[in-house]
């Protein structure tokens, strides 16, 4: 068995410039393209110093596919995928939107069907798949530039809300 000759010196230098190039290395921050929240003053809506105003749209299905019901399923309902979030962001960006609504966070029901996704499931039990969907979104929403409205509860039975979130505490909808 012949032995190749071994170049000591290069196999250092090797991995000297493959240290160097790894401590060199700074993780990347991303990137806003915000430099400020949206406030209030009076009645405008305010970016810094500057009026904001938009003009653009509902987004419901960034947060939950509603409508999503293949020839042999029995549940219509599902998380979106990342192309999906990203497709409906950029189509809003490249049509002059800047922000976007979603539907409220989604709350157990009493009568959803088996394999619902929803972001809370009960007092103090959340989701996990979803609240990283959810994160995925406001990555993505950042990245495009564009706002998001996300509510908190809805009034409605939809998504679930406050009827939902009263009747863990023995309560009406009005109570809460």
């Amino acid at each position: 068995m012949k032995k190749l000759p071994v170049d000591v010196k290069a196999i250092a230098g090797v991995i000297a410039l493959s240290v160097a190039l790894f401590a060199a290395v700074q993780p990347v921050k991303a990137q806003s393209g915000f430099e400020h929240y949206i406030t209030v003053h009076g009645d405008q809506l305010m970016d810094g110093s500057r009026p904001f105003r938009f003009i653009s749209f509902n987004l419901p299905n960034l947060q939950m596919i509603e409508d999503n019901l293949p020839f042999a399923g029995t549940n219509a309902w599902r998380l979106p995928d990342e192309f999906e979030i990203r497709d409906g962001l950029a189509t809003v960006r490249q049509m002059g939107g800047t922000v976007v609504r979603t539907y409220a966070i989604s709350v157990t029901r009493t009568n959803d069907l088996p394999g619902t996704p929803r972001h809370v499931l009960g007092p103090g039990r959340f989701n996990e798949a979803a609240f990283r969907e959810l994160d995925l979104a406001l990555k993505i929403a950042n990245e495009q530039g564009v706002r998001l409205i996300i509510p908190l509860v809805d009034n409605w039975k939809w998504q679930g809300g406050r009827a939902d979130y009263a009747s863990w505490r023995g309560k009406t909808k009005d109570d809460f």
